[in-house]
């Protein structure tokens, strides 16, 4: 076993994840009592244990959600989407036209990200792909959708995750295209998976989530092309 390091004012850290390299990552909860502390801070942690915190600039809550074989890490900072370079060095992701706060959930090793960009009330009213060169590009939802899910984004361009058509009613698990269009994801007798979403998909197509047909399952879709 190996202790994961926590730096000076920090009370304990939130693991979120880890790369194929052994690197961890997530935020530190720090000591917010002492002078111009922070709430949280984005971190990453190597094989070692040591931590290396992440400059998200002026802001008081941030923290990393992926990282890919590349060693680039995406999350939130700065009020918004960030992402930070192997070496350390971040940047804010430029959001959509009308679109303000909000974070990225995953990066593929082509360094196209994915997020959601959040409203005044902390409601995801959109779903985002960043592609190689930074260009943010929303994607569609179908006519009643209220609310978006995100969840991950493949080598191919592939991403999932689930599409809410209005308050109280069931969200659906969806996977979008490279063109950024949706397809609802379908139980084993072809009808709706309501209430559940799709959380993973491989390089392969695979997709993995979970719903509601008859009972509350996980599922996996068979891979998945839209070639």
């Amino acid at each position: 076993m190996t202790a994961l390091e926590l730096p000076p004012k920090a009370l304990w850290g939130d693991v979120h994840g880890i790369s194929d390299a052994g690197v961890a990552y997530g935020q530190l909860q720090m000591d917010s009592r002492e002078p111009d502390t922070p709430v949280t801070e984005a971190v990453q942690w190597g094989p070692d244990g040591k931590a290396r915190v992440l400059d998200a600039g002026e802001t008081f809550w941030s923290e990393v959600w992926a990282v890919n074989d590349c060693g680039v890490a995406v999350g939130e900072g700065s009020y918004g989407p960030f992402e930070w370079d192997a070496d350390g060095r971040g940047h804010r992701l430029t959001a959509p036209s009308g679109h303000y706060g909000g974070h990225a959930v995953a990066v593929n090793d082509r360094g196209a990200v994915v997020g959601e960009m959040l409203n005044e009330d902390n409601i995801a009213v959109a779903g985002v792909r960043w592609d190689e060169a930074g260009v943010p590009h929303e994607l569609a939802g179908q006519p009643d959708t209220w609310s978006f899910s995100v969840g991950d984004i493949n080598n191919h361009g592939l991403v999932v995750g689930a599409v809410q058509s209005g308050w109280g009613s069931s969200q659906y698990p969806v996977v979008w295209g490279t063109d950024d269009q949706p397809t609802e994801l379908l139980g084993p007798k072809s009808e709706e998976v309501a209430g559940g979403e799709a959380t993973k998909v491989t390089d392969s197509g695979y997709i993995l989530g979970n719903g509601r047909t008859e009972d509350d399952h996980a599922y996996i879709w068979r891979p998945w092309s839209d070639h």
